[in-house]
């Protein structure tokens, strides 16, 4: 019986290996001859997985910004790491020289401050995470130069506890899309590039795990049946699963969405298509159904390129909303028989039959760097 058992188990299926890839790793997977294409995270629910040109333009040495829509918008972010088989991502501290002031307490950071930033935690470890909570680390001005956590923790400083903040480690010969910057800071005492995406674009529980939200990718069924995911924009979400995605918060004006999301996928009914009068996606060899020919009238709307309507009509659109200038208007439109875009959280928990709707085993650091045709402005 104990033979019959071991025998079994050795055909029993393996579990899930967790995987993390930064910046750095899906650099080191190019240079080792990976092509852009090459996928990441595509054992985890997410068909065709993540792209390695979908971090990186490897052409620019550059983060490669990504289209997305939220709440009605395009908008555009970039991906800085990719998580497949975790159940959480755990928040790490970032260390802060200050000084203090004896009459008031006031705080003040060294000069020139985010050089002088210690990281936690460094790119080799699988307790990676960019999402740091600001420990501000209290010194005298003539402290010697602090270069790693060890040094702050055997130092016994005194310890003040600030708020969250999103700072993507980088390697070198990699830069973010203007107009973000780089900066120099300490790990493990050797000096690391960063990139700051500031404040307020995440939250965490009692444990340190960070608060995860949905984003959403469209599945499309091929004519041979299987489903894949079309190079089109995903969708944010701005609640828990089933929210029905409340309205994101506003700071400084601007809507702020998180930085930390799940992955989940949209399988898309039979009747759906995505908007494309001008063949600008390349979608005519992918395989997935498609409107093959447009009014002139939808050339009108080039916001809505790439995005999915539930109710086109026809083939060639005669008929149904895209043919129609009333009916594509994407924004407050109430004509009968308008569009139904899947532009928002609200719009597909509405639209979509939530069996359609499944959790995918891929998480993601996705910072927006465009909501709208405004540039982000990150919180410092």
């Amino acid at each position: 019986m104990l033979l019959a058992c071991e025998l079994a188990a050795c055909d029993a299926p393996h579990a899930a290996k967790p995987g993390l890839w930064t910046v750095g790793a899906v650099q080191t997977l190019y240079a080792d001859g990976a092509p852009k294409t090459y996928p990441i995270a595509d054992d985890a629910g997410l068909p065709g997985g993540v792209k390695l040109e979908k971090i990186l333009d490897f052409d620019q040495g550059m983060l490669a910004p990504r289209a997305t829509i939220a709440d009605g918008y395009n908008g555009a972010y970039l991906t800085t790491e990719v998580w497949s088989h975790f159940d959480e991502v755990w928040l790490q501290p970032m260390y802060i020289p200050v000084t203090v002031d004896p009459t008031d307490g006031t705080l003040t950071p060294l000069p020139n401050g985010p050089s002088n930033w210690i990281f936690g935690v460094g790119l080799g470890s699988r307790f990676y995470s960019p999402f740091w909570q600001m420990v501000y680390v209290e010194v005298k001005a003539d402290t010697p130069q602090l270069t790693s956590a060890r040094q702050v923790l055997d130092g016994k400083y005194p310890l003040h506890f600030g708020p969250g903040r999103t700072v993507s480690l980088l390697p070198d010969g990699v830069a973010p899309p203007l107009p973000l910057t780089t900066g120099t800071a300490w790990v493990d005492g050797a000096q690391t590039a960063f990139v700051d995406f500031g404040k307020q674009t995440f939250t965490w529980n009692a444990d340190g795990v960070i608060d995860e939200l949905p984003i959403f990718v469209f599945l499309m069924r091929k004519m041979d049946g299987t489903l894949v995911a079309p190079d089109i924009p995903t969708v944010a979400g701005t609640g828990p699963l089933g929210s029905g995605g409340p309205p994101p918060p506003v700071v400084n004006g601007q809507n702020r969405y998180v930085a930390y999301w799940r992955i989940y996928t949209v399988t898309l009914p039979a009747s759906a298509r995505v908007f494309d009068p001008l063949d600008q996606l390349n979608l005519e060899g992918s395989g997935v159904p498609r409107i093959m020919s447009y009014a002139t009238i939808a050339q009108g709307y080039p916001e809505t390129v790439g995005w999915v309507a539930l109710n086109p009509g026809g083939e060639n659109g005669v008929g149904g909303c895209f043919g129609t200038d009333g009916l594509l208007d994407p924004h407050g439109n109430t004509t009968p028989g308008h569009c139904i875009w899947l532009d928002s959280q609200a719009a597909i928990e509405n639209n979509v039959d939530h069996t359609a709707i499944q959790r995918t085993d891929v998480t993601v650091t996705c910072p927006f760097i465009r909501v709208g045709v405004s540039d982000v402005s990150p919180i410092k």
